[in-house]
Protein backbone atom coordinates (compact mmCIF):
# COMPACT_ATOMS: atom_id res chain seq x y z
CA UNK A 1 0.00 0.00 0.00
CA UNK A 2 1.46 3.17 -0.91
CA UNK A 3 1.35 5.67 2.22
CA UNK A 4 1.75 9.58 1.73
CA UNK A 5 4.13 10.36 4.92
CA UNK A 6 5.01 14.41 5.49
CA UNK A 7 7.32 15.09 8.65
CA UNK A 8 7.21 18.17 10.53
CA UNK A 9 10.68 19.39 11.58
CA UNK A 10 12.92 21.83 11.94
CA UNK A 11 15.69 21.86 9.41
CA UNK A 12 19.61 21.76 11.36
CA UNK A 13 21.92 24.19 10.15
CA UNK A 14 26.32 22.55 9.99
CA UNK A 15 28.04 24.29 13.56
CA UNK A 16 30.79 24.94 11.32
CA UNK A 17 33.17 28.03 13.26
CA UNK A 18 33.48 29.47 9.64
CA UNK A 19 29.67 29.58 9.26
CA UNK A 20 27.86 32.49 8.88
CA UNK A 21 24.42 32.99 10.43
CA UNK A 22 21.52 35.62 10.10
CA UNK A 23 18.00 36.76 11.02
CA UNK A 24 15.62 35.37 8.27
CA UNK A 25 12.10 35.94 9.62
CA UNK A 26 10.85 36.59 12.76
CA UNK A 27 6.98 36.68 13.70
CA UNK A 28 6.23 37.64 16.75
CA UNK A 29 8.21 39.31 20.18
CA UNK A 30 12.08 38.21 19.51
CA UNK A 31 14.91 39.93 20.50
CA UNK A 32 18.53 39.37 20.28
CA UNK A 33 21.69 40.37 22.74
CA UNK A 34 24.39 40.61 20.44
CA UNK A 35 26.48 42.69 23.21
CA UNK A 36 25.55 44.12 26.24
CA UNK A 37 21.90 45.29 25.32
CA UNK A 38 18.60 43.86 23.98
CA UNK A 39 17.70 44.94 20.26
CA UNK A 40 14.61 43.62 18.76
CA UNK A 41 15.28 40.80 15.76
CA UNK A 42 15.22 42.29 12.57
CA UNK A 43 15.64 40.10 9.53
CA UNK A 44 18.96 40.51 7.63
CA UNK A 45 20.72 41.10 11.44
CA UNK A 46 23.73 39.22 11.77
CA UNK A 47 24.03 37.07 14.62
CA UNK A 48 26.55 34.58 15.84
CA UNK A 49 26.66 31.67 17.65
CA UNK A 50 27.58 32.57 21.15
CA UNK A 51 24.71 35.20 20.95
CA UNK A 52 21.35 35.04 23.20
CA UNK A 53 18.02 35.01 21.88
CA UNK A 54 14.95 35.87 23.74
CA UNK A 55 11.88 33.88 21.79
CA UNK A 56 8.58 35.41 23.14
CA UNK A 57 4.93 33.16 23.89
CA UNK A 58 3.48 31.96 20.59
CA UNK A 59 6.66 33.85 19.05
CA UNK A 60 8.71 32.36 16.13
CA UNK A 61 12.29 33.28 14.38
CA UNK A 62 14.00 31.50 11.83
CA UNK A 63 17.93 31.34 11.43
CA UNK A 64 19.92 31.46 8.35
CA UNK A 65 23.26 29.64 7.49
CA UNK A 66 24.72 31.75 4.67
CA UNK A 67 27.71 29.30 3.80
CA UNK A 68 25.00 26.15 3.40
CA UNK A 69 21.74 28.09 2.54
CA UNK A 70 20.02 25.80 5.70
CA UNK A 71 17.16 27.35 7.33
CA UNK A 72 16.00 26.26 10.76
CA UNK A 73 13.74 27.10 13.24
CA UNK A 74 12.78 27.95 16.78
CA UNK A 75 11.05 25.46 18.99
CA UNK A 76 9.65 27.14 21.56
CA UNK A 77 9.67 30.52 24.25
CA UNK A 78 12.55 31.08 26.26
CA UNK A 79 16.16 32.69 26.53
CA UNK A 80 18.86 30.78 25.08
CA UNK A 81 22.01 31.09 22.81
CA UNK A 82 21.95 30.70 19.03
CA UNK A 83 23.89 27.53 19.02
CA UNK A 84 21.19 26.17 21.96
CA UNK A 85 18.58 26.61 19.65
CA UNK A 86 20.16 25.06 17.05
CA UNK A 87 20.67 21.95 19.35
CA UNK A 88 17.10 22.11 20.52
CA UNK A 89 15.85 21.87 16.74
CA UNK A 90 18.42 18.73 16.36
CA UNK A 91 16.55 17.24 19.17
CA UNK A 92 13.20 17.55 17.87
CA UNK A 93 14.24 16.56 14.12
CA UNK A 94 15.52 13.67 15.68
CA UNK A 95 12.38 12.83 17.65
CA UNK A 96 10.65 13.13 14.34
CA UNK A 97 12.52 11.27 12.56
CA UNK A 98 12.91 8.17 14.37
CA UNK A 99 9.15 7.96 14.52
CA UNK A 100 8.65 8.69 10.57
CA UNK A 101 11.18 5.84 10.25
CA UNK A 102 10.37 3.23 12.51
CA UNK A 103 7.02 3.82 10.45
CA UNK A 104 8.51 3.30 7.20
CA UNK A 105 9.67 0.02 8.47
CA UNK A 106 6.73 -1.40 9.72
CA UNK A 107 4.69 -0.52 6.36
CA UNK A 108 7.91 -2.14 4.98
CA UNK A 109 7.88 -5.24 6.96
CA UNK A 110 3.92 -5.67 6.31
CA UNK A 111 4.70 -5.58 2.39
CA UNK A 112 4.89 -9.54 2.18
CA UNK A 113 8.21 -10.90 1.18
CA UNK A 114 10.32 -7.48 2.06
CA UNK A 115 13.08 -7.83 4.37
CA UNK A 116 13.56 -5.00 6.35
CA UNK A 117 15.75 -5.02 9.65
CA UNK A 118 14.81 -1.82 12.45
CA UNK A 119 18.55 0.27 12.33
CA UNK A 120 19.32 -0.36 16.48
CA UNK A 121 17.10 -2.96 16.88
CA UNK A 122 18.81 -5.61 14.16
CA UNK A 123 22.01 -3.47 13.18
CA UNK A 124 24.94 -4.59 10.49
CA UNK A 125 27.40 -3.14 13.00
CA UNK A 126 29.20 -1.43 10.81
CA UNK A 127 27.83 2.32 10.38
CA UNK A 128 30.28 4.19 11.40
CA UNK A 129 32.81 2.37 9.04
CA UNK A 130 30.39 3.10 6.13
CA UNK A 131 30.31 6.51 7.72
CA UNK A 132 34.20 7.00 6.82
CA UNK A 133 33.69 5.53 3.72
CA UNK A 134 30.95 7.93 2.87
CA UNK A 135 33.18 10.53 3.55
CA UNK A 136 35.52 10.05 1.29
CA UNK A 137 33.13 9.74 -1.41
CA UNK A 138 31.49 12.84 -0.48
CA UNK A 139 35.19 14.77 -0.58
CA UNK A 140 35.31 13.70 -4.06
CA UNK A 141 31.91 15.30 -5.01
CA UNK A 142 30.54 11.68 -5.23
CA UNK A 143 32.29 11.45 -8.87
CA UNK A 144 31.87 7.72 -8.43
CA UNK A 145 28.52 7.50 -7.86
CA UNK A 146 26.21 5.71 -10.09
CA UNK A 147 22.77 7.16 -11.29
CA UNK A 148 19.82 7.26 -9.03
CA UNK A 149 17.56 3.77 -9.15
CA UNK A 150 15.08 3.46 -11.57
CA UNK A 151 11.45 4.61 -9.70
CA UNK A 152 13.11 7.20 -7.19
CA UNK A 153 11.59 10.21 -8.27
CA UNK A 154 12.80 13.56 -6.68
CA UNK A 155 10.62 16.72 -7.07
CA UNK A 156 12.14 20.24 -5.51
CA UNK A 157 9.20 22.20 -4.66
CA UNK A 158 9.55 25.80 -4.59
CA UNK A 159 7.97 28.02 -1.89
CA UNK A 160 9.40 32.00 -2.98
CA UNK A 161 12.85 31.78 -2.63
CA UNK A 162 12.42 28.48 -0.72
CA UNK A 163 12.63 25.37 -1.78
CA UNK A 164 12.68 21.81 -0.11
CA UNK A 165 12.40 18.32 -1.22
CA UNK A 166 9.14 15.93 -2.07
CA UNK A 167 10.47 11.91 -2.94
CA UNK A 168 8.88 8.79 -4.17
CA UNK A 169 10.33 5.62 -3.85
CA UNK A 170 8.25 3.40 -6.83
CA UNK A 171 11.70 1.11 -6.51
CA UNK A 172 11.92 -1.83 -4.60
CA UNK A 173 14.47 -1.18 -2.76
CA UNK A 174 14.18 0.82 0.53
CA UNK A 175 17.32 3.60 0.50
CA UNK A 176 18.79 5.94 3.08
CA UNK A 177 18.99 9.18 1.91
CA UNK A 178 20.49 12.47 2.45
CA UNK A 179 20.57 16.02 0.64
CA UNK A 180 24.97 17.21 0.36
CA UNK A 181 25.04 20.75 0.42
CA UNK A 182 28.38 22.24 -1.08
CA UNK A 183 29.21 25.88 -1.44
CA UNK A 184 30.57 26.80 -4.51
CA UNK A 185 32.78 29.79 -3.38
CA UNK A 186 34.01 28.19 0.19
CA UNK A 187 33.82 24.27 -0.79
CA UNK A 188 31.93 23.59 2.51
CA UNK A 189 29.81 21.02 2.42
CA UNK A 190 27.65 19.81 4.79
CA UNK A 191 24.25 16.88 5.16
CA UNK A 192 21.26 17.74 5.59
CA UNK A 193 19.51 14.90 7.03
CA UNK A 194 21.24 14.24 10.31
CA UNK A 195 20.60 12.51 13.40
CA UNK A 196 22.28 12.59 17.03
CA UNK A 197 19.88 9.21 17.95
CA UNK A 198 22.23 6.11 17.51
CA UNK A 199 19.13 3.79 17.08
CA UNK A 200 17.83 5.88 13.82
CA UNK A 201 21.02 6.90 12.25
CA UNK A 202 19.85 8.29 8.82
CA UNK A 203 16.75 9.22 7.05
CA UNK A 204 14.91 5.71 5.86
CA UNK A 205 12.70 5.81 2.44
CA UNK A 206 10.94 2.55 2.19
CA UNK A 207 9.79 0.98 -1.19
CA UNK A 208 6.42 2.20 -2.76
CA UNK A 209 6.36 5.35 -0.65
CA UNK A 210 6.47 8.74 -0.72
CA UNK A 211 7.93 11.15 1.31
CA UNK A 212 7.68 15.24 1.62
CA UNK A 213 10.64 16.91 3.18
CA UNK A 214 8.47 20.20 3.64
CA UNK A 215 10.40 21.44 6.79
CA UNK A 216 13.64 20.46 5.76
CA UNK A 217 13.94 24.16 4.36
CA UNK A 218 16.61 25.73 2.35
CA UNK A 219 17.46 29.11 0.61
CA UNK A 220 17.55 28.46 -3.26
CA UNK A 221 21.38 29.85 -3.46
CA UNK A 222 23.33 30.54 -6.54
CA UNK A 223 26.69 29.44 -4.22
CA UNK A 224 25.06 26.25 -3.36
CA UNK A 225 25.47 23.18 -4.81
CA UNK A 226 22.47 20.55 -4.28
CA UNK A 227 23.12 16.86 -4.34
CA UNK A 228 20.62 14.32 -3.28
CA UNK A 229 22.51 11.18 -2.54
CA UNK A 230 21.54 7.65 -1.33
CA UNK A 231 22.38 3.89 -0.25
CA UNK A 232 21.33 0.75 0.24
CA UNK A 233 22.53 0.40 3.54
CA UNK A 234 22.65 2.62 7.21
CA UNK A 235 25.30 4.76 7.70
CA UNK A 236 26.31 6.86 10.83
CA UNK A 237 25.07 10.40 9.69
CA UNK A 238 25.79 12.41 12.87
CA UNK A 239 29.82 10.84 12.15
CA UNK A 240 29.72 11.80 8.73
CA UNK A 241 28.75 15.40 9.65
CA UNK A 242 31.10 15.33 11.95
CA UNK A 243 34.14 14.35 9.35
CA UNK A 244 32.80 16.64 7.04
CA UNK A 245 33.23 19.47 9.78
CA UNK A 246 36.67 18.63 11.06
CA UNK A 247 39.87 18.59 9.01
CA UNK A 248 40.74 15.33 7.38
CA UNK A 249 42.77 13.76 4.06
CA UNK A 250 40.61 13.87 1.27
CA UNK A 251 42.01 10.75 -0.59
CA UNK A 252 39.25 8.49 -2.10
CA UNK A 253 38.72 5.43 -0.53
CA UNK A 254 35.79 3.50 -0.18
CA UNK A 255 36.95 0.87 1.93
CA UNK A 256 33.53 -1.11 2.26
CA UNK A 257 32.73 -0.82 -1.39
CA UNK A 258 28.88 0.02 -0.63
CA UNK A 259 27.46 1.76 -3.65
CA UNK A 260 26.02 5.57 -3.99
CA UNK A 261 23.72 6.94 -5.72
CA UNK A 262 23.82 10.42 -6.31
CA UNK A 263 21.85 12.82 -8.62
CA UNK A 264 22.51 16.92 -8.86
CA UNK A 265 19.55 19.28 -8.16
CA UNK A 266 18.29 22.32 -9.35
CA UNK A 267 16.18 23.71 -7.14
Amino acid sequence: MRKIITIILCAWCCLSASAQYSIYSVSGDVKIKPASAWVKAKKGTAVQLQDSICVGNNARVQVLNKQTSQIFESTGSGVFTIIKLITNARKQSGRVIAELNKEMYQNARADNSRSVSFVGASTRGDEESLADSLYFCIQSDLADAEPLPEGLIIKPIRKKKLFYLKLDNQSDKGLYINLLIRNTRTGEKACAYTLDLYEQPCLYIAPKTSLSLEQFRFVASKECEYILWATERPYDSNRLQNLLSSPAPTDHINSTGVKVFAKKMIP
